[in-house]
């Protein structure tokens, strides 16, 4: 299921005001990992400069060295992070998903979702879960 797959997990500049969204965690896990864990085909968390080392050291930490890590341009807003990721993924041919670090226990099944009304054709696809 994951080729023509890539997905960007992006980790703007606000995130170092505020890192334990990111590295705190939650349920055992920090959300960092969670989001890690369920990304399929090339992967890549494009982060702000003062995040880069412990996204790193989370990743490593975690056995992900399949996922890349890069540096957005100074001063890492989201769009720099998302601009950075798609450099590192540097392939048009690819569906990608972009991983809000806010939604750390969305469902694989999600995803899958997401994936499968992709390759029906669907140019854009943006998620929802039922709230309840």
């Amino acid at each position: 299921m994951a080729e023509n797959i890539a997905a960007i997990v992006p980790l703007q500049a606000t995130y170092a005001e505020n890192a334990r969204a990111v590295f705190a965690p939650l349920a055992g896990e920090a959300p960092l990992a969670r989001v890690a864990w369920t990304m399929l085909g090339a992967a890549v968390v494009a982060a702000a400069e003062p995040l880069a080392d412990r996204v790193r050291e989370t990743i490593a930490a975690q056995g992900l060295s399949t996922i890349g890590v890069v540096v957005a341009e100074n001063p890492g807003s989201r769009a720099q992070c998302l601009a950075a990721g798609l450099r590192y993924l540097n392939d048009t041919s690819r569906h990608v998903l972009i991983h809000d670090i806010r939604r750390p226990l969305a469902p694989a099944p999600l995803r899958d979702r997401v994936i499968a009304a992709l390759r029906a054709g669907s140019p854009v696809v943006m998620p929802v879960l039922s709230v309840t």
